[in-house]
């Protein structure tokens, strides 16, 4: 029969191999360093594009409500001032979400690793469990050998239980 603590082991185990773990073997394939970039670089690129909505939103708005032509005004040089404005405010929310990626990130990866050692430290305790098990059903077998050796005397009559048993417990 199985130990609660044992079974209550397993249950751990199965249900961080069914949620957290998928996504935090995931992420521990990789080092630190590689993960935190591949998830900023994807966080870049979002952030970019809704840069360039932004912007492409702010364009549309000089054209439509101001009623400018803003085509003419950019051959003359006129939107220099925007231009940068547009340009620094993109470098700057790149800048800024890096950082925040970086923090972000980089704590997810740390929760990652412990939760992942607690999970082989889990299973270490479980394979301890079971190998002892092993063991104990190994001595088992051998006192199931013990009686049915010695469950006849030598004249061949059987011997009862109780006889047996307090015989193994006198020689242990």
């Amino acid at each position: 029969m199985y130990e609660i603590s044992k079974i209550i082991l397993m249950t751990k185990l199965a249900l961080y191999e069914s949620g957290e773990g998928k996504n935090d073997r995931s992420m521990n394939r990789y080092f630190r360093r590689d993960y935190i970039y591949k998830q900023n670089f994807r966080e870049r690129g979002f952030t970019l594009s809704g840069c360039l909505i932004a912007v492409l939103i702010y364009v549309l708005h000089i054209i439509a409500v101001k009623k400018e032509d803003i085509f003419a005004m950019f051959s003359t040089g006129g939107y220099t001032a925007e231009i940068f404005k547009i340009c620094t405010f993109i470098a700057a929310m790149l800048v800024i979400y890096t950082f925040i990626g970086k923090a972000k990130h980089g704590a997810a990866y740390e929760k990652a690793q412990k939760r992942q050692e607690q999970y082989y430290k889990l299973l270490s305790e479980l394979e301890k469990r079971d190998r002892a098990s092993v063991e104990n059903l190994h001595g088992v077998r051998e006192a199931e050998e013990y009686l049915r050796r010695h469950q006849t005397g030598v004249s061949g009559e059987t011997k009862p239980i109780g006889d047996l048993r307090r015989a193994l417990n006198s020689e242990n």
